[in-house]
């Protein structure tokens, strides 16, 4: 009975030892999950911001170059004729894959030589009053699946006689 009470003397200190360092052990897994779960919510936000930012910066970019193209183009264009060799040009030298024109009639013109009818689009409306920016198109009537499009009016002497388009 006496080794029995020994022992217990003994292992008791060891045993209270062992449980302080299982809950030691417990509270710090605990930590650590929760400081990992902060991190990873950080670098989250921070990829989803940087995410963010670049694409804000392309569209920016985008709507800078038609704008500028726009200019340029105005500057030379035969409001009467639309040259698709000149805007296969353009295309080869600009971020957009596809590069048209709507006239002040409304009949739009690709680089690929595809026409359409859009006077009844936003962009070539708001094209037409002086405005540039940007719209989605659902299902457009060139390509035939939804769109991005750029835009910028085409002022020629004085006056918008077009549309320029980007997409």
């Amino acid at each position: 009975m006496r080794k029995n009470r020994t022992f217990w003397k003994r292992a008791l200190p060891a045993f209270i030892l062992l449980i302080c360092i299982i809950v030691s052990f417990v509270v710090y897994l605990d930590a650590n999950r929760c400081m990992t779960v902060d991190r990873n919510a950080k670098y989250v936000e921070d990829a989803a911001t940087q995410t963010a930012k670049r694409i804000d910066d392309l569209l920016v970019s985008a709507e800078n170059s038609i704008s500028a193209i726009a200019h340029l183009y105005g500057q030379t264009m035969d409001p009467e004729r639309v040259d698709v060799e000149t805007l296969q040009k353009l295309t080869d030298d600009t971020p957009f894959d596809y590069i048209g024109i709507a006239g002040a009639d409304g009949i739009y013109t690709d680089n690929r030589g595809k026409q359409a009818q859009v006077s009844d689009r936003f962009y070539f409306q708001d094209g037409m009053k002086g405005h540039s920016g940007m719209d989605i198109i659902f299902n457009g009537r060139v390509a035939h699946e939804n769109l991005m499009i750029f835009y910028a009016p085409l002022w020629h002497n004085g006056e918008v006689a077009g549309v320029l388009t980007g997409r």
